[in-house]
């Protein structure tokens, strides 16, 4: 079941490399040609792009994520006390919310001083805490037939995947005790 779970969550991740996503240019660049992409690039033009293409180009220095797109502590900070805080679940701001903050968590770890570490570690904590209140209220909103309209648009690809295994497991334990 975990290779399953495990397989399943990265296939959910390639489909990501698609999705468009807002990126601000640091510098005037020019023109670039990458595949079928035809960029001009000047410095805070801000385009949307598929985030392969987008994660090539921030390894390269030459655009960030928009500020809508970033994921920071703080803005990290600030979802962990949202969330726990509500009953219901809290909007990310990017349906990519995991692989952003896993891919800042990497860029963390590369970094030396004590002050990337405290950050480290305040990221993690936080991270740990949202999952472990979303994955608490998913399971709420997976044993109500109710729930799933309601709140569906506020998971993430990961979440939704998580929310129907739920789903399928309480309802064929509910017919199990009911036969």
């Amino acid at each position: 079941m975990k290779q399953a779970f495990q397989e399943e969550m990265r296939r959910i991740e390639w489909e990501f490399e698609e999705e468009k996503i807002e990126v601000q240019a640091l510098r005037d660049f020019g023109t670039l040609d990458i595949e079928n992409y035809h960029l001009s690039l000047r410095k805070d033009d801000i385009i949307q792009l598929p985030l392969w293409l987008a994660e090539v180009l921030i390894d390269e220095g030459i655009v960030r994520y928009h500020r809508d797109q970033q994921v920071d502590l703080n803005r990290l900070l600030q979802i962990s006390y949202d969330e726990n805080k509500s009953s219901s679940l809290v909007e990310l701001n990017t349906s990519m919310f995991i692989r952003r903050v896993k891919e800042e968590i990497r860029r963390l770890e590369q970094e030396s001083g004590i002050m990337a570490v405290r950050k480290l570690t305040s990221m993690k904590g936080s991270f740990n805490k949202i999952m472990r209140a979303r994955i608490k209220k998913i399971m709420t909103y997976a044993q109500s037939t109710d729930q799933e309209s309601k709140n569906k648009r506020l998971f993430s690809a990961e979440e939704e995947w998580i929310y129907y295994r739920m789903r399928e497991l309480f309802e064929s334990w509910t017919d199990l005790l009911s036969d």
